[in-house]
Parts: C-alpha cells; structure tokens; sequence
C-alpha cells in the first residue's frame, strides 16, 4: 500500500492495497495489479528503445498457482504493446524476475521437488509472449544476476539498490531449466520446460548500474558499480545476449 499511497502518478489511487476494514478487524486486500504501460526513449537518429512495464507484484516463487494465469493477461498486453518496428528495440521491466537463480541456501526444507528458479508464476505466465525483448530488466531477489536461456532474452537482475542482501553463496547454475521440478519433470503438464542457463552471473553486493548504448543497433554496454563507484562487473549485451564477468 505505501506505493500506492506516496508514490504512484495517478489520482485517486491512495488506498489501493489498503486493508479492509471487517467483522473482527482489519483483512487484507483484494490484489490489484497496475495495468501494463510502456514508453519510449529515443537512443540516436532512427534509434528507439520501448520500456514495457509489467507489474509483478504477486504470485509464488517457489511453485505454480493459479495466479499465472491470471498475470498471463500484463504479458500480453506487454506484448500488444512493443510489436516490432524498424528502428525499436524492446526491454521488459517486471518486479519479479522472468529467470532468476535463487541461493541455495534458501532451499525449502522437506521439499524434494524444490529447484533454485524463482518466481515460478511469472515463469509460467510470460512463456511464449517475450519474443519481442532483447532484455528483461527486473528485480525482486537482492543482489546483482544475469542470466542467459537459450534462445531467450537475458534477464538482468538489480535488486542490490537498498535492502538486506541475499545469501553471498550458492549461485551455481541449475542443472535443470525453469519450470521443471528437481526430479526431471515439468511443473505442469501445459508448460514447456525452458533449458538451463548457458550464462550466468552473480554479484552480491550493494550498487547500481549505468548503462549506455553502443553505437550499432541492439548493442549496450552496462556498468555496475559499489556505492562510492567502484567496479563491480561489467555486461554488454548483443541482440538477445547478455554476457557479464
């Protein structure tokens, strides 16, 4: 609710996510989702970047429940609204990593079927819709990732800006791709398991990151840095591929 209630642009939107006042006491509140919006940035002459922003606030990391269908609907419209044109370029930013590796140190206990991919209903809402992104910019775990799925866009990971880390160990790639349990087999008869990762990359420590477009289409040079400046890695990202050491 405190989004909502300071920082969110539009009028009338304060008590969005409020609790509800009830028989008993206060009850939590109905989810509500910001409709998917984009805009456009222009990079040079004949050059456009289009941002679509999808909220991710809710659904599970750990298993799939009926909210990805539900949230499939922000990816389609995400999707309706970054159909591809000459001379533009798409990211999607989205709270919730679309394929993010969580620390194994994090393991549910007695969960057998527990695998390190997060946010397993966003997973599951956007397959077959991100054909139009180079990048997904997200957040959501704390710390700084990259991760690279065949055929995919890369999913840049920022969520070191502010708040307790996560775990400092415990990155190694999965041997599994998203949306299959541990023992092999998919999370859901409907879904197609991705692959594993052929890149990915992990830094657990405060910063942020500039990024800045190279001069041929499609290319960009990314720059992450500690709090006082100092380097903490660096990526380039070439058409779909994201590459960070």
């Amino acid at each position: 609710n405190g989004f909502f209630l300071f920082f969110d642009p539009r009028p009338d939107t304060a008590a969005t996510c409020a609790p509800v006042s009830a028989p008993g006491g206060l009850v939590a509140p109905t989810a509500a989702t910001t409709p998917t919006w984009a805009f456009t940035l222009n990079i040079s002459e004949g050059r456009r970047l289009r941002l679509a922003m999808v909220d991710s606030a809710y659904g599970a990391d750990e298993h799939l429940t009926s909210w990805a269908s539900t949230q499939r609907i922000s990816y389609q419209q995400a999707q309706d609204l970054t159909a591809k044109r000459k001379g533009r370029e798409s990211w999607l930013l989205t709270h919730r990593p679309i394929f993010g590796i969580g620390s194994s140190a994090l393991a549910i206990p007695g969960d057998p079927q527990w695998t390190q991919w997060t946010s397993m209903d966003q997973t599951a809402a956007s397959q077959g819709l991100l054909g139009n992104y180079t990048l997904i910019l997200s957040s959501h775990l704390h710390l700084t990732q990259a991760v690279q799925i065949p055929g995919q866009p890369g999913n840049l990971i920022m969520g070191n800006g502010g708040t307790q880390l996560d775990p400092p160990s415990g990155y190694s790639t999965p041997p599994l791709g998203p949306l299959t349990n541990a023992d092999g087999t998919p999370v859901s008869p409907t879904l197609t398991p991705y692959p594993t990762a052929i890149r990915d990359w992990t830094a657990v420590q405060f910063g942020f990151a500039m990024v800045y477009p190279m001069k041929q289409a499609n290319t960009w040079s990314i720059r992450h840095e500690s709090p006082t400046g100092d380097p903490i890695g660096r990526c380039q990202l070439i058409g779909r591929q994201l590459t960070c050491h």
